[in-house]
């Protein structure tokens, strides 16, 4: 059996080049797609049926932001220095656009993006959420 952080490494290997899909596979869902294997759980079941494009995603996230989506799924919010491997991480891009990753190592988080799987270095995000207890 794997654990937890193998199975984290190799979900995220496995979806590495997936293309990305503001309706089926953007940041959020990628990274609720990818927790699924590892937690049993959709954390986007609420608001995935929602997205069917780039416009409705965007205005999925700004109608609610982004903590009050991740602690309706379930997550509660962490410091980002507390954040292990497993949990969500929030971090800015080019013109303060948020994007959703998970957190895969001790120091770095897989962030999907319109470009392909990014890394971001985990302490450098702005907010982090847990299922942990």
């Amino acid at each position: 059996m794997m654990s937890l952080e193998e199975c984290v490494i190799q979900t995220i290997e496995d979806y590495r080049h997936k293309p990305f899909n503001w309706a089926t596979f953007n940041c959020a869902l990628a990274s609720a797609t990818m927790a699924e294997v590892w937690t049993g759980i959709d954390y986007a079941a609420e608001w995935r049926p929602l997205c069917s494009g780039r416009i409705s995603s965007t205005r999925i996230v700004l109608k609610n932001g982004w903590s009050k989506l991740m602690t309706q799924a379930g997550l509660t919010v962490i410091d980002v220095e507390d954040a292990s491997i497993g949990d969500f991480v929030l971090t800015e891009g080019k013109g303060k656009q948020q994007a959703i990753g998970v957190v895969y190592s001790d120091t770095t988080s897989a962030v999907p993006t319109i470009y392909g799987m990014g890394s971001v270095q985990t302490l450098c995000c702005a907010t982090a959420f847990t299922s942990k207890k």
